[in-house]
């Protein structure tokens, strides 16, 4: 699709030829700037607003943090429960952005995919959180191939969860007693951004993705609980 820029007046102007309605040729015209080089650029701007359908980003360009964004938005938060819109949260912003936001969303394949799982699974995380990542992603990327469209495939649908070998009993685990303790603390005094994560998670147990994934909503200061 071509459009023009033309001067009326002192107002440069642009406009491109829309789809048919009622089988009735429709032209767009809008104000494109006081100088040709505006109006040219207001055109451009003007024909991939329209092609996209009214979307402010090119599909086949968009990264993956800015596409889980965009889901969130048009899909989690209106047709999930709110428990589930936190859980899907969390993933999204203590797994998935930072190691996989920086990839183009088309550019993302099953080899991608394995080693970020793969890495997952070396760190120690658990097979539960490992299947509800992949279940996130695969929900992601079922929707960015339908209803919109944006990739031909889902690329995570081939990707392998990791064999545990280990049982949770199997697994040598040690009480670091106080002493060790305090010497970790000298580490990270209470005016270090570390201290709090490690306090949290030597009083809860919680696991490291979990402490960090934590927002003022999981914690009521009344019950002196974490939610």
């Amino acid at each position: 699709m071509e459009g023009h820029v033309r001067k009326r007046g002192e107002k440069w102007y642009y406009s491109f030829e829309a789809s048919s309605v009622d089988g009735k040729r429709k032209r767009i015209e809008r104000v494109g700037g006081r100088t040709k080089k505006e109006a040219e650029a207001a055109l451009r701007k003007a024909l991939q607003a329209y092609n996209n359908a009214g979307l402010h980003f090119e599909p086949s360009e968009i990264s993956t943090s800015d596409y889980m964004d965009y889901w969130f938005k048009n899909y989690v938060l209106l047709n999930c429960r709110h428990n589930t819109q936190q859980a899907y949260d969390v993933i999204i912003r203590v797994h998935t952005k930072p190691q996989l936001g920086i990839y183009k969303l088309r550019s993302l394949t099953p080899a991608i995919l394995q080693e970020f799982i793969n890495g997952k699974f070396i760190t120690g995380l658990s097979r539960h959180s490992l299947i509800n990542i992949i279940s996130v992603l695969n929900g992601a990327f079922d929707y960015a191939v339908y209803p919109a469209q944006f990739i031909e495939d889902n690329p995570i649908r081939y990707v392998k969860l990791p064999r545990y070998e280990h049982t949770k009993g199997e697994i040598d685990r040690r009480v670091i007693p106080d002493d060790e303790f305090d010497q970790i603390l000298e580490h990270f005094p209470a005016d270090t951004p570390y201290y709090i994560p490690i306090m949290i998670g030597y009083h809860t147990g919680c696991r490291i993705s979990e402490v960090m994934g934590l927002t003022w909503e999981d914690i009521d200061l009344d019950k002196v609980s974490l939610a």
